[in-house]
C-alpha cells in the first residue's frame, strides 16, 4: 500500500523528498536531501495504531521552537523531537508576525516528520523512500503509468479495464497496486 502511494505519480514521488541548498566547508553549493513531511504522512497512514502531531512550543525572539510527537500505541513507544528555526533574517531583523507564523508551521512540520521517521523503524520505511526517489529521479516509472500500461496491454489482449476490475474484485483503477 505504501509503495503504491509514494510511487503513484512523478509529483507524489517528488513530494516525498526535500532538497535544501547549502554550502560545504569549501564554499561549494550542495544539496542536503531526505524524506519530506509528505513522505512521513504516507508512512504514518500505512503504519497504523499510532498518534502523532506537531506544535510550536516557544519563541525566544531569535528562534521558534517546535515539538513533534509520535506515539506507537501497540508497542507503547513515544518519540518527542524538537526543532528550532530562526525568525530573524541575515541582518538580524526579526520576521513579520505572518512570517513568524509560517516559520512556526514549518518548524512544527519538520519536528513532526522527524518524530515519525524516528518512531517508525527505518527498516520499514527505507524501501518506500528508495522507491519514491527512483520514480522522482526517473529511474523507475510511477504506479499510475505502470497501471495504465498494464491495462492497455490487457485491453489489446481482449480484457477491457471493466473486466479486469471485476476479476480483481475492485471498483477503480486506482485500487490496482503491486499487491493486487
Amino acid at each position: 500500500e505504501g509503495k503504491a502511494l509514494v510511487t503513484f505519480s512523478d509529483d507524489m514521488a517528488q513530494a516525498c523528498m526535500y532538497a535544501l541548498p547549502r554550502k560545504d566547508e569549501n564554499g561549494k553549493r550542495i544539496h542536503i536531501t531526505g524524506p519530506s513531511a509528505r513522505f512521513a504522512e504516507v508512512i504514518l497512514s500505512c503504519y497504523g495504531n499510532c498518534t502523532s502531531g506537531g506544535r510550536v512550543v516557544g519563541e525566544d525572539g531569535q528562534f521558534i521552537v517546535s515539538q513533534g510527537v509520535f506515539h506507537d500505541l501497540e508497542k507503547n513507544n513515544r518519540i518527542v523531537m524538537e526543532t528550532r528555526r530562526r525568525i530573524a533574517g541575515k541582518a538580524g531583523k526579526k520576521f513579520s508576525a505572518d512570517m513568524i507564523g509560517v516559520t512556526g508551521n514549518a518548524a512544527a512540520a519538520i519536528a513532526h516528520r522527524n518524530a515519525v521517521l524516528k518512531g517508525i523503524p527505518k527498516a520499514l520505511w527505507l524501501p518506500l523512500y528508495e522507491a519514491a526517489v527512483a520514480v522522482a529521479t526517473g529511474s523507475s516509472k510511477p504506479m499510475s503509468e505502470r497501471r495504465a500500461r498494464a491495462l492497455a496491454v490487457l485491453a489489446k489482449m481482449g480484457a477491457p479495464a471493466d473486466m479486469v476490475l471485476a476479476e480483481l474484485g475492485i471498483s477503480s483503477e486506482v485500487e490496482i497496486t503491486e499487491a493486487t
